[in-house]
């Protein structure tokens, strides 16, 4: 029953992340800080990895939420009126519904607060140190 579920569930794993993730080429993005990699990495290449991990996670998480849902569904369509098989299938069907409720909240609270304070915490950016004057450089030095 276990191989089963996991070869139905493959092809829409499958298929979701070839339709719904479809990103930017790796080759296109700036993994290091100049295009060369002639320059040594700093804090601000941290933006890249962070935004990397959430473009991986937040469709991994997505695609959970659907698989859950499919053998949910599944499970209680075979589950021939057993009642353990129906229990089981309606705990998968509550805890995706769960995710997805978590996903939406997360997503809805950072909207908010984009809304109130008109900062996008969407995007994640490392500030520049404020760069404060040479006071030697008046002097000559």
């Amino acid at each position: 029953m276990k191989l089963s579920k996991t070869l139905l569930a493959s092809p829409f794993f499958i298929t979701y992340f070839l339709l719904f993730t479809a990103s930017e080429a790796f080759a296109q993005s700036n993994w290091y800080s100049s295009q060369d990699g002639s320059k040594p990495a700093t804090f601000k290449d941290l933006e890249i990895v962070f935004s990397n991990i959430l473009g991986l996670f937040i469709p991994l998480a997505g695609a959970a939420v659907f698989i859950m849902i499919i053998i949910g569904g599944f499970t209680y369509m075979t589950s021939g009126g057993n009642p353990e098989a129906n229990a089981k299938a309606g705990t998968t069907l509550t805890w995706a519904v769960v995710g997805l409720l978590f996903l939406l909240g997360g997503w809805f609270i950072l909207r908010f607060i984009s809304n109130f304070t008109g900062v996008d915490v969407t995007i994640f950016t490392i500030p520049a140190p404020a760069s404060t004057p040479n006071p030697y450089s008046q002097m000559g030095f």
